[in-house]
């Protein structure tokens, strides 16, 4: 019903404004809604004819967002003919968000039509595209690599260095979804690679998918845990761990390969009953099922003595496993990445042999404009009185410059000890940690005695920065509006200072005046329902940091 509303308000909008405003500022808005409600926005980004968009950078834009849209609204994609579009303007330039989130959808799509290698090319291109300081982008590449990896049969430790280099990166960027699914991944990875988990990130991911009450990622958690009891022959902790994933609701594939275990360990106990009980319940959807199936199914033979049937289950399992192995993308997507890295290093090479011959043809243009010059000055003759003249005249204009120079300095020198005095009077003042009853009539005396002179705003922004958590700073750099007049305003509020008081420093003319700027920091320039001095208080306690947007 939420999402629905928020269509029919988005499709309202997108009708009232149809005719008067540009498409560019229509994606921008649609843009916005994909994090919120990214069904309603493909659906309204399909519903623009490609062909009625302005320019190639809208229509590569619009080709982006539907993509993105269609991909958060899990609409599976038939092919990469909309994301092509994107990739082709932002190929080379553009603006930088749209540029990376381009590439990164761009394997995304990839791996929904099958082709690893493929998308491990462009999901490579990305990071490469990436800012170090990145961490939302380059959390969400890494990631998506890993999972390029651990799709494969083999625990690769590929698949681990990658989940391990986004793991810092999510946590960076505060992205507490993936940080649990890396922190799982790696859990279970470990597990696969030597029957042992890591309790480093198993502790952690099961932390995390509990207070998120993500049940799929709890669930498998627990999988985790109890293959690392079965692989270690410890057979009733394992069916302890996996029975109670089955009071955990689940997809019925989940369920189904925790039959399969359940069987193994069953079987291994000698409890032959249980064991077909749960071999039945099995679901085979894949190679990788109908392998453990048959291994379960040995497992169960060999508990019944039925060494005929056990060998046929046995040597069943093992051509598959060798078979999943042969057909494993792993050594393929490792190809693909190394070739990629090759071509980074040809890359920079070639760029660096185009330094070096800029580097020689520009010395070469300066060699040839210094002979230039020698002749040019061979064969101009200067008589010895013009030239004393000039000689004159330029050290008397060195001599006033050098006056010049040491009057302004001497002036900046007076100005900056001035500044110094009156800020570490402000300092010393938040430093003493004064109530506010002795604290405010001494800055409002302060304020009233210092006449508004050079240096004296800067010196009180930068105090109330000091003791408001960057508040102006803060403001200047979320909202547009909040100019030069709002800011002194907002300064001597946080002072202390009267309306009056501000009425007199700034030189507004009259009461009303100072209480309408007052009113307009916080409902017009940040559109928000609270009082000044309640913003004030926000920034007395937190500093206001920005969320980071998830890709």
């Amino acid at each position: 019903m939420k999402k629905l509303i928020i269509f029919a308000l988005a499709l309202f909008l997108l009708a009232g404004c149809w005719q008067n405003r540009t498409v560019s500022l229509r994606l921008v808005q649609l843009d916005s809604l994909i994090a919120t409600a990214p069904d309603s926005a493909a659906a309204l980004l399909s519903a623009i004819p490609p062909d009625s968009l302005a320019d190639g950078e809208n229509r590569a834009y619009h080709a982006l967002l539907l993509t993105q849209a269609r991909y958060k609204a899990y609409i599976p994609a038939t092919s990469d003919s909309d994301i092509n579009i994107a990739i082709a303007h932002y190929d080379e330039s553009g603006d930088y968000d749209r540029r990376i989130r381009s590439f990164i959808y761009k394997g995304c799509v990839m791996t929904e039509l099958g082709q690893p290698d493929s998308a491990m090319f462009w999901f490579k291109r990305a990071e490469s595209t990436a800012r170090i300081d990145d961490h939302l982008h380059l959390g969400y590449i890494l990631f998506r690599i890993g999972d390029l990896y651990q799709y494969e049969f083999v625990a690769s430790s590929q698949a681990i260095d990658h989940y391990q280099r986004a793991l810092s990166h999510l946590r960076a960027s505060g992205q507490s979804f993936y940080e649990m699914a890396s922190l799982s991944e790696l859990a279970s990875l470990s597990c696969l690679a030597d029957g042992h988990t890591d309790w480093h990130y198993m502790l952690p991911a099961i932390t995390k998918s509990l207070s998120q009450n993500d049940l799929n990622y709890l669930s498998a958690n627990l999988a985790t845990m109890g293959m690392t009891f079965y692989y270690n022959k410890e057979y009733n902790k394992a069916i302890d761990w996996f029975s109670r994933m089955l009071n955990i609701p689940a997809s019925a594939a989940t369920r189904s390969r925790c039959h399969l275990i359940l069987a193994q360990a069953f079987a291994a106990t000698g409890n032959t009953d249980s064991a077909q009980m749960h071999l039945k319940e099995c679901i085979i959807n894949s190679t990788t099922d109908s392998m453990h199936f048959y291994r379960a199914s040995a497992m169960l033979d060999y508990a019944l003595a039925d060494m005929d049937s056990y060998c046929r289950h046995e040597q069943a399992a093992d051509d598959m496993a060798h078979n999943l192995l042969i057909a494993s993308e792993a050594t393929k997507l490792k190809d693909t990445e190394d070739s990629y890295i090759l071509q980074l290093s040809e890359n920079e090479k070639q760029i660096n042999n185009m330094r070096i011959r800029l580097m020689a043809l520009t010395t070469l243009a300066v060699i040839a404009m210094i002979v230039l010059l020698r002749i040019i000055l061979k064969y101009k003759e200067r008589s010895e009185n013009e030239a004393i003249a000039a000689l004159r005249e330029s050290v008397q204009t060195h001599r006033s410059h050098s006056l010049a120079i040491t009057e302004m300095s001497e002036k900046m020198r007076e100005s900056m000890t001035r500044q110094q005095a009156l800020l570490q009077k402000m300092v010393s003042l938040y430093e003493q940690n004064l109530p506010d009853e002795k604290f405010v009539p001494i800055i409002k005396k302060q304020l009233k005695e210092y006449k508004p002179e050079a240096g004296f705003w800067q010196d009180t922004f930068q105090y109330v920065n000091l003791h408001f958590n960057n508040i102006l700073t803060h403001l200047k750099e979320n909202y547009p509006k909040f100019t030069e007049p709002y800011a002194k305003v907002l300064a001597l509020v946080c002072c202390g200072c009267s309306n009056a008081d501000i009425m007199v420093i700034t030189g507004l003319s009259s009461l009303a005046v100072v209480r309408n700027y007052k009113s307009k920091i916080t409902h017009e320039i940040m559109g928000k329902n609270i009082t000044l001095n309640e913003l004030i208080e926000q920034f007395r306690s937190n500093s206001g940091a920005n969320i980071a947007r998830e890709p």
